[in-house]
């Protein structure tokens, strides 16, 4: 995350708002360009969970399922390292492996999956992630924030709710915070 000012971050409470209204939907996409803020709400929104929580960030590495999921795992291993799951077993299917994860996680976790538009768009990626929103325990969800609008493979899902959008004009400063932002920039410089 870009360094910023402390005294220029404001909390946006509309946003946290907005976010746990779209809580029935098991995971959470915050769609918008490079530095419009979709890290640092994101962020906002972890410090204030109360369950397990863990940070992923998508590598172009992760074009396949089992590479992306093998990868996740070695940071749930460190997230979750209080859990009893066998999150590592080479024997077990991907599925399983999903599973597992929702299990280590626990109910209430928020798994927050930053980058994802380095994911090829044709990718099984997509699939990996909804398995894995499957497996979760009740109360837990995934919050993915991506330069690119949820993919195609996505669509049923977002048309049945599981997949709920925070875009852009959303994340648009009101005038509001800019007068705040405004305000506090010019009281850090007096």
């Amino acid at each position: 995350m870009p360094h910023v000012s402390p005294q220029l971050v404001i909390e946006r409470e509309r946003l946290i708002r907005h976010i746990e209204e779209l809580g029935s939907s098991p995971i959470l996409w915050i769609q918008g360009p490079a530095g419009s803020g979709k890290s640092r709400q994101a962020a906002q929104y972890l410090a204030r969970h109360t369950g397990r929580k863990m940070l992923y960030k998508v590598s172009q590495r992760d074009f396949h399922p089992t590479t992306f999921l093998q990868r996740l795992v070695t940071a749930a291993q460190a997230a979750c390292a209080d859990s009893q799951h066998d999150l590592a077993s080479a024997t077990i299917s991907d599925y399983e492996v999903c599973e597992r994860l929702g299990q280590a996680l626990g109910p209430n976790a928020l798994l927050i999956v930053d980058y994802y538009e380095r994911a090829p768009t044709d990718s099984n990626l997509h699939q990996s992630l909804l398995q894995i929103s499957e497996c979760l325990l009740p109360g837990s969800r995934i919050l993915v924030c991506s330069r690119t609008a949820p993919p195609p493979q996505l669509a049923r899902f977002r048309i049945h709710g599981k997949v709920a959008v925070l875009d852009w004009a959303e994340l648009l400063f009101t005038r509001e915070e800019v007068w705040e932002i405004a305000d506090r920039a010019a009281a850090d410089t007096t």
